[in-house]
């Protein structure tokens, strides 16, 4: 219930279901399959890692430009977009490497597979540092923690549906891993994965907090203001006291430290502050 909770913020609500989808996609084609089909189509171990090396190459490689070049220079919004493109044509080359019906060769297959995993790489690199920034910005700091454990929980099924999905997939079809029930298993996953890249296009930063989602930790980091000013402030607008009462304390504490100095007291102004202490009170109960 709490995925689609209506109070949930736009950007959140796109995040946790982005997070599920690629998750479970992934864990069908990546986790499951790939390995798999890349032996029983080269015969060798060389060649699976070779492949799957290149995929995450391409990740690293591509990461630091589009996080400082297009999260931090187009906006990250932007660079979603940018991201759910480019997954839309690395799930179409990889499903023409897959699906193709005329005779290649070993090696052209091998070849064209190893192409669509660098995009799949650079995919994964482009989207993974403007989904994480834009999801943060759009909670609110005293919800942070919460929300992390949910899409933590949310990564954790994706990873756990993903290879269940691959399994049911191969006892539907025979449970022989042969080259069309691999192909079948992996253009299964892939697939998935078109839906969760087109949540990419609906992410907006306008719809972030901005510094809401700092709260008042962003301030204390600066030094604007020290914890117990920030405290004091946040007690005094959960119990409604106003403004002038905290004040009011504020002066007589003053007050008790002069007494203290100079040995003389003000009952009189002790008295009236008590009073207007308890009126405040009785007020904002």
């Amino acid at each position: 219930a709490w995925l689609v909770h209506p109070s949930m913020n736009h950007n959140v609500k796109l995040s946790l279901i982005f997070t599920f989808l690629a998750g479970t996609s992934r864990g069908v084609w990546a986790f499951s399959v790939l390995s798999g089909y890349l032996y029983v189509l080269t015969s060798s171990n060389f060649m699976v890692g070779l492949a799957e090396g290149i995929q995450g190459t391409a990740q690293v490689l591509v990461a630091l430009p589009a996080g400082v070049y297009l999260t931090d220079g187009i906006g990250r919004d932007k660079t979603l977009k940018i991201a759910g493109i480019w997954g839309l044509v690395t799930i179409s080359l990889t499903l023409l490497a897959l699906l193709v019906t005329t005779k290649w060769s070993v090696d052209a297959r091998f070849a064209m597979l190893c192409g669509a995993l660098a995009l799949w790489g650079g995919y994964q690199g482009i989207w993974k540092a403007a989904l994480e920034s834009i999801y943060a910005d759009s909670i609110e700091e005293s919800a942070k923690s919460r929300y992390l454990v949910y899409k933590f929980i949310i990564t954790l099924m994706s990873n756990t549906a993903g290879p269940v999905t691959g399994i049911c997939l191969f006892l539907w079809r025979g449970d022989s891993w042969t080259m069309p029930e691999l192909t079948a298993v992996f253009c299964f996953g892939v697939s998935i994965g078109a839906f969760a890249m087109v949540t990419l296009f609906f992410f907006d930063d306008r719809r972030t907090l901005g510094e809401e989602s700092e709260a008042g930790y962003g301030r204390i980091a600066n030094g604007d203001e020290d914890s117990g000013d920030v405290d004091r402030k946040e007690n005094n607008k959960k119990n409604k006291i106003p403004e002038q009462h905290a004040k009011a304390c504020d002066f007589d504490e003053e007050m008790d430290n002069d007494d203290e100095k100079d040995g003389t007291s003000c009952t009189c102004f002790h008295s009236s502050a008590t009073t207007a202490t308890a009126t405040a009170t009785a007020t904002a109960t």
